[in-house]
């Protein structure tokens, strides 16, 4: 109903395995009336991958369901790659982002190709200091119409910039479980 609602942890994320190169956690959590559960994967490579699932035990109407990392530092470049059938080059030359308050970017600017709705696979954002990689293989799990967004970059009044993921981007009414894997690779980033 237009409230939004922060995520409680039910569970704080404990140490479930430990790697040569990595650690995973896993956590619960309640987001208004979904219940979440979250499984990330940290490895030496400067990665975080995610298993995120969430479901409610009877059908539930809701507005939204987003990720949002706020993000330190300047952030003045982003890009994508939704044409061509693959992830191997910018969907545009020019890819720097307005230093004006508000949204400085979003998936509709991106360029698709036999796609349905604002699904991004890969997503670059940062400064030519430093900057993080989005991934997410398949639309698997996400609620979206074919105009939403499904990424923002978002820059506030003091100029620091959040990403928005909306996993669910419309009103709609979720019932049983859904997941979602993705990843956020940081760079540059050292063992």
């Amino acid at each position: 109903n237009g409230a939004r609602l922060p995520a409680q942890a039910t569970k704080p994320a404990v140490l479930v395995r430990t790697g040569k190169s990595e650690v995973e956690y896993a956590s619960t959590l309640k987001v208004g009336p979904l219940d979440v559960t979250l499984n990330s994967r940290y490895d030496c490579d400067g990665s975080l991958h995610c298993r995120l699932e969430y479901s409610t035990a009877t059908p539930q109407k809701i507005d939204r369901f987003e990720l949002l990392m706020p993000v330190d530092g300047q952030v003045d470049l982003a890009f994508s790659e939704t044409g061509k059938g693959s992830m191997a080059a910018a969907d545009t030359w020019e890819c720097s982002l307005p230093e004006r308050e508000g949204i400085v970017w979003n998936c509709k600017t991106a360029v698709r190709e036999l796609a349905y709705g604002r699904f991004i696979p890969w997503f670059w954002f940062g400064s030519a200091d430093r900057g993080w990689t989005w991934f997410c293989d398949s639309s698997e799990g996400w609620v979206m119409d074919a105009d939403g967004d499904t990424i923002q970059l978002e820059r506030n009044k003091a100029g620091k910039v959040t990403m928005r993921v909306l996993f669910v981007n419309h009103r709609t009414e979720i019932k049983g479980k859904r997941k979602i894997e993705f990843t956020l690779l940081t760079s540059p980033a050292k063992s």
